[in-house]
């Protein structure tokens, strides 16, 4: 019997038989969700806070009594950076395609389809302390928030949305720790929702976002004019798109109407307006879009519209002139024509892209990549910026505009 009772003593001379404490114990423990099969690119690019520095975040107690006023960016200062980080590595450990942030030319934000938004909403911030000499006291730091969390696609419109509660305790004087925690606990919260992965998860038929499309046949249109003359007689093909929030280009391709363009320059809307080099504008529908290849196909009524032949050569020729016509920067700016070359061709997250060095600016995105001969090549898309970037812009090739709208000449 003595044998059995001394290992008891042992630990209560040396203490650790009040190592833990009932409340220890009971801490509560946070379920995983479920991993996710095969997700479309995702990527936590905002998150916010309501709260600001010099508010009150919660107390210190000592012995169960208030001692002092913990304020925020004082008692805690916290970084946004390393909040985004860690809810793209918690949907990493899930299973999420995340947006790369290092080792690709397009930033994370033109690599993802969808995004993660979140705003800190209210925290409550508390130290605890059982004795006021820090020598000998115990600490606990318990930390509670509530935060708003959006699911959004590219256009900025929202999938799903939720407000969720984190709760973290650490047997620690103060710290980040316990508010990262909490902040986690809180994402982990919001992602148990089965509608983010229903709206994330790849079906058969996103991966393949034609499957659906009936085809489209089209008259190939002819060049009629002059050789010098070619180009001038492009900027009439080229139009003005504009949707609730911005402006784009895009490229007529049929006599009856039909017009390509980005579908970041849609937007996400069902219908946009379609200014002529007329001037003429008219209400333009968007019959299709294939997110994956950020191409739309818009339609306005009637005919007799002057359409751009579109290049099926899967080969460009690097080093050769090249135009783009859209309309840069300001509406004003429509027919714009810049000239450059081509600079080659680019295997970029999979895909291919035309590279060019040829002047482009936001609101050229759907716009025409137009050789020498007057055939569309490309779909301006994207352009790299940076201090010390210059002349690097990219256009999805033209050949792949009948493939993934499913047209046909």
């Amino acid at each position: 019997m003595l044998f059995l009772i001394y290992p008891y003593y042992i630990d209560l001379i040396s203490g650790s038989a009040f190592q833990l404490n009932k409340k220890e114990l009971n801490v509560n423990l946070i379920k995983i969700p479920n991993k996710i099969e095969n997700s479309q690119v995702v990527f936590c690019d905002e998150i916010n806070f309501k709260i600001k520095a010099g508010d009150k975040l919660g107390n210190l107690y000592i012995k169960d009594k208030r001692d002092e006023i913990l304020y925020f960016g004082e008692s805690l200062d916290v970084d946004a950076v390393n909040l985004k980080q860690n809810a793209n590595g918690i949907l990493k450990d899930l299973g999420f395609k995340v947006a790369e942030t290092s080792g690709q030319l397009f930033s994370p934000t033109a690599q993802a389809r969808y995004f993660i938004k979140a705003e800190v909403l209210k925290t409550r911030y508390d130290v605890k302390a059982s004795n006021q000499y820090e020598s000998s006291a115990k600490y606990e730091t318990e930390c509670e928030m509530n935060v708003n969390w959006q699911l959004v696609d590219r256009s900025d419109k929202v999938i799903f949305e939720a407000t969720t509660t984190g709760l973290s305790i650490k047997y620690e004087k103060g710290g980040t720790a316990v508010f990262y925690d909490a902040f986690e606990n809180s994402f982990y919260e919001f992602l148990y929702n089965e509608e983010i992965y229903t709206a994330v998860e790849k079906t058969n038929n996103e991966i393949d976002e034609t499957a659906n499309f009936p085809l489209i046949k089209i008259a190939k249109p002819k060049i009629k004019v002059e050789s010098d003359k070619i180009i001038n007689n492009a900027t009439n093909s080229i139009v003005t798109i504009e949707n609730n929030k911005s402006h784009g280009s895009g490229c007529i391709i049929s006599e009856d109407g039909y017009i390509v363009t980005n579908y970041h320059v849609v937007g996400g809307s069902d219908k946009v307006t379609v200014k002529f080099k007329s001037g003429v504008s008219l209400e333009g529908t968007v019959i299709r879009v294939n997110e994956e290849y950020d191409l739309a196909l818009i339609k306005v009524s009637g005919s007799g519209y002057t359409p751009i032949p579109i290049s099926e050569d899967k080969e460009v020729n690097t080093g050769s002139d090249i135009y783009a016509i859209g309309t840069p920067a300001d509406k004003t700016l429509s027919q714009t024509v810049t000239k450059g070359i081509i600079s080659g061709t680019r295997k970029i997250l999979d895909k291919e892209y035309i590279q060019t060095d040829v002047s482009i600016n936001p609101g050229s995105s759907g716009g025409g990549l137009i050789n020498k001969h007057g055939y569309l090549v490309g779909i301006v898309n994207a352009k790299l910026v940076g201090a010390s970037v210059e002349g690097i812009g990219f256009a999805i090739p033209s050949y792949i505009i009948f493939d993934q709208l499913k047209i046909q000449y």
